[in-house]
C-alpha cells in the first residue's frame, strides 16, 4: 500500500493592530470587573463585556491552517488561538481541475468562470500562493492555499496532468 501523507502548517498573517487591542480589550474588561467588585456593581457588567469582546478579537486574528493530505484526500483545518480547531473543508483530489500557482497561465482561464472561491493561505503579500480548482457537489470551487514542495509532490503523484508549477 502506497499512501502518501502530507501536513502543512500555515499561520494566517494577522492584523497585529487588531491583536493588541483585543489584548487590551480584555485587560481592560478584567480590570473594569474587579473595580466594578469593589465599588461598582455595573462596572461588573461593563468589564465582562470588554472582556469577552477582547477574548473574540484576540482568537479571530491568530489562526494557523492546516493541510492534511491523505489518500487522494486533502483536508483543512482552521486553528484558532492554538487551542479551537474546526474542519473547514475536505477536497476529493479525484475532482480535481487545475493545481497551479495563482500567477500561471492555466488558472486564468478561471478568473472570469462563476465559482465558490475559498482563501485558506497566510495572507501575505511577498509569497506565491496556489490556487486548487475542483468540481463540488453543485458548483466549480477555487482554493487559495500555501503549497509546500512536498504537497505539491504528492498531488501531482494523484493528477500529473493537472498540477502546474510555473
Amino acid at each position: 500500500m502506497n499512501e502518501n501523507y502530507v501536513e502543512v502548517l500555515v499561520k494566517r498573517e494577522g492584523n497585529d493592530f487588531v491583536s493588541t487591542i483585543g489584548k487590551i480589550l480584555t485587560v481592560v474588561g478584567i480590570g473594569t470587573t474587579i473595580v466594578g467588585i469593589i465599588f461598582y456593581p455595573l462596572f461588573i457588567v461593563v468589564g465582562i463585556v470588554f472582556a469577552l469582546i477582547g477574548y473574540f478579537v484576540s482568537m479571530e486574528s491568530d489562526v494557523e491552517y492546516e493541510y492534511l493530505y491523505l489518500a487522494k484526500e486533502l483536508s483543512i483545518d482552521k486553528i484558532k488561538a492554538k487551542t479551537k480547531r474546526k474542519k473547514v473543508s475536505t477536497i476529493d483530489l479525484q475532482r480535481l481541475e487545475v493545481f497551479a500557482p495563482e500567477s500561471s497561465q492555466h488558472v486564468k482561464s478561471y478568473e472570469k468562470r462563476e465559482m465558490k472561491r475559498l482563501d485558506f493561505s497566510a495572507g501575505k503579500k511577498d509569497s506565491q500562493p496556489y490556487l486548487l480548482i475542483y468540481n463540488g457537489d453543485n458548483e466549480v470551487v477555487q482554493v487559495r492555499l500555501h503549497a509546500s514542495a512536498e504537497l505539491i509532490k504528492a498531488v501531482e503523484m494523484v493528477s500529473p496532468r493537472k498540477v502546474f508549477k510555473d
